[in-house]
C-alpha cells in the first residue's frame, strides 16, 4: 500500500463526539440525560392524551437556544439544569 493511502486508512469504529453546548434533551426521565443533567430538559410522560401541549409550551425556550452559544446557560437560568 501507498504510504499515503496507508495514512487515510481508519481501523474501527469512527465517533462523533457532540458539541454539549449545542445539543438539549428533552426526556420525561431525568436518567436519560443523567450523564449531562445540564443538557437535560424535563417533560411530562405523555399518555396518549390529544390535548397534550407539553412540546408547545417548550416552543419558547427551545427557540431561545438558538441565539445562544452555550445551551447549558439559558438551560441553567430557567431553572432547567
Amino acid at each position: 500500500m501507498h504510504a499515503a493511502a496507508e495514512r487515510l486508512v481508519h481501523e474501527g469504529p469512527v465517533r462523533h463526539r457532540a458539541d454539549l453546548a449545542r445539543v438539549c434533551l428533552i426526556d420525561n426521565s431525568p436518567v436519560s440525560y443523567n450523564v449531562n443533567e445540564m443538557n437535560g430538559i424535563p417533560i411530562e410522560g405523555w399518555t396518549n392524551d390529544p390535548s397534550d401541549q407539553a412540546l408547545l409550551d417548550l416552543l419558547p425556550v427551545l427557540d431561545s437556544l438558538r441565539f445562544t452559544s452555550d445551551v447549558r446557560h439559558v438551560l441553567g437560568i430557567r431553572g432547567y439544569s
